[in-house]
């Protein structure tokens, strides 16, 4: 089981080490998020680059949608 386990962990270490082009976005619904959206970004690893995005996906769901495909072409 514990062999199991270390290569379970193995393999994702090794994708998320993989080079290539790899982002995190963090979308957030108004200014009052942003400190949480920071602690967010500052806990990702692995040299991850993180984006924090202001807006309301109930207000500007096109918007929303716009965002989600800028960084699918990524």
């Amino acid at each position: 089981m514990e062999k199991r386990i270390f290569e379970w962990v193995s393999e994702r270490v090794r994708v998320l080490l993989e080079p290539q082009t790899r982002r995190m976005v963090v979308l957030m619904g108004s200014v009052s998020d942003l400190a949480h959206g920071e602690r967010i970004c500052s806990a990702c690893s692995y040299g991850v680059p993180c984006d924090l995005k202001i807006m309301s996906a109930h207000k500007g769901p096109d918007e929303m949608l716009r965002i989600k495909a800028q960084y699918e072409d990524v």
